[in-house]
């Protein structure tokens, strides 16, 4: 996963992860390419995404994940802004869609551990979301990793490592 390294990840309805841009701790400190930038660079530009037929608009990526959730896909955003002293603050989000493919569910099965361990080191603010079509759902989000993995059903104990 190396969400520590990456601004985010974008998991498609197949389980495959799709990683991109460069967070502020990979960076060495602020970051001055936006989240909007990366995903259009390395997301919104490749044949897969095109595919889905997303009528994206590059000014704001957080304004359409909610919409883009329709298509099946699930999205883990790095929101940390890292300069490494004293005022560094680590966020970690989450945002899917109420009907998570059996594929996603693996994949953020697998990554359990790796997100848990992160979100603790870091002492960091998390919050998921979860849309059905494109909406809110109600009681969320949630802002415990466990309460939101049991609410979406992904059993982290039957997943072999």
């Amino acid at each position: 996963m190396n969400l520590d390294e990456v601004a985010g990840i974008v998991v498609t309805s197949d389980g495959v992860a799709h990683p991109f841009g460069k967070s502020d701790e990979a960076y060495g400190g602020q970051n001055e390419i936006s989240h909007e930038e990366y995903f259009f660079k390395e997301i919104a530009s490749q044949d897969w995404f095109k595919d889905l037929g997303i009528e994206y608009d590059p000014k704001n990526l957080y304004y359409q994940i909610s919409d883009m959730t329709k298509y099946g896909l699930s999205f883990i955003v790095n929101g940390s802004s890292v300069s490494h002293n004293e005022r560094d603050v680590y966020a970690y989000c989450i945002f899917v869609p109420d009907n998570m493919s059996d594929d996603t569910k693996e994949y953020f099965a697998k990554h359990y551990e790796e997100l848990k361990n992160l979100i603790e080191k870091d002492k960091a603010f998390f919050q998921a979301d979860s849309f059905h079509d494109g909406e809110y759902i109600n009681g969320m989000p949630k802002d415990n990793l466990d309460e939101f993995y049991a609410m979406m059903h992904i059993n982290t104990k039957s997943y072999k490592r």
